[in-house]
C-alpha cells in the first residue's frame, strides 16, 4: 500500500517492533521529505500516541521542536502540545520547557506565550524554584531591557510579593535603588516603597535609607522628603 519511493519509511516499518499500527499508519501518512520525523516516531517509546501525531502533524523545518517531543518523559501532554503551536525560530523557549521539572504547567503556557528576544527572562522562570506564580507572571509584564531587575526578583527569598511587584513597577534607571530593596531585610515594606517613590539622582539618600536600622520610619521618609545636595544634613538623621 505504500506510494512512496522513500524506502526510508518501509525500513522504519521493519524495525518498529510494538503492537501499536498507529505509529506506523503515520509513517504512511507523512508525505514530508524529513525523515528525522519519522525516525523520531521510531525512537519515541512511550504509550501516548499523541505525542506521535504531534510529529505528523508538525510542518516546520525545525527538528529540534521533535526531538524536544522525544526528550520529555513525563505524563503532561500539555507541554508537548505547546511545542507543536509554538512557531518561532526561537527554539531556546522550548528547551527550557524540556529542563522544567516542576508540575505548574502555567510556568511552561508563560514560556509559550512570551515574544520577547531576551531568553534570559525565561531562564530565570525556569530557575524560580518557588510555589508562588505570581513571582514567575511578573517575568512575564515585564517588557523592559534592563534583567537586573528581574535577577533581583528571583534572588529575594521572602513571601512579601509586593517586593516582587515593586520591582516591576520601577521603571527608572537607578539600579542601585532596586538592589537596595534587596538589601533591607526588614518586615517594614514602606521603606521598600520609599525606594520606589524616590525619583532622583542622589543614591547616597538611598543607601542611607539602608543603613538607618531603627523602626521609626519618619526619618526614612525624612530621606524622601530631602531634596538638596547636602548629604552631611542626611547622614544627621541616621545619626
Amino acid at each position: 500500500m505504500y506510494r512512496d519511493e522513500n524506502i526510508h519509511r518501509l525500513l522504519l516499518a521493519a524495525m518498529y517492533r510494538d503492537d501499536n499500527i498507529d505509529r506506523l499508519l503515520l509513517a504512511d501518512m507523512y508525505w514530508d521529505k524529513n525523515i528525522d520525523i519519522l525516525l523520531l516516531a521510531a525512537m519515541y517509546r512511550d504509550e501516548h500516541i499523541d505525542r506521535m501525531l504531534l510529529a505528523g502533524m508538525y510542518r516546520d523545518k525545525n527538528i529540534d521542536i521533535l526531538l524536544l517531543a522525544d526528550m520529555y518523559r513525563d505524563e503532561h501532554i500539555d507541554r508537548m502540545l505547546l511545542a507543536g503551536m509554538y512557531r518561532d525560530k526561537n527554539i531556546d523557549i522550548l528547551l527550557l520547557a524540556d529542563m522544567y521539572r516542576d508540575e505548574h504547567i502555567d510556568r511552561m503556557l508563560l514560556a509559550g506565550m512570551y515574544r520577547d528576544k531576551n531568553i534570559d527572562i525565561l531562564l530565570l522562570a525556569a530557575i524560580y524554584r518557588d510555589k508562588n506564580i505570581e513571582s514567575l507572571l511578573l517575568v512575564a509584564m515585564y517588557r523592559d531591557k534592563n534583567i537586573e531587575s528581574l535577577l533581583l526578583a528571583v534572588i529575594y527569598r521572602d513571601k512579601n510579593i509586593d517586593n516582587l511587584l515593586l520591582v516591576a513597577k520601577y521603571r527608572d534607571k537607578n539600579i542601585e535603588s532596586l538592589l537596595l530593596a534587596f538589601i533591607y531585610r526588614d518586615k517594614n515594606i514602606d521603606n521598600l516603597l520609599l525606594v520606589a517613590m524616590y525619583r532622583d539622582k542622589n543614591i547616597e539618600s538611598l543607601l542611607l535609607a539602608f543603613i538607618c536600622r531603627e523602626k521609626n520610619i519618619d526619618n526614612l521618609l525624612l530621606v524622601a522628603m530631602y531634596r538638596d545636595k547636602n548629604i552631611e544634613s542626611l547622614l544627621v538623621v541616621a545619626m
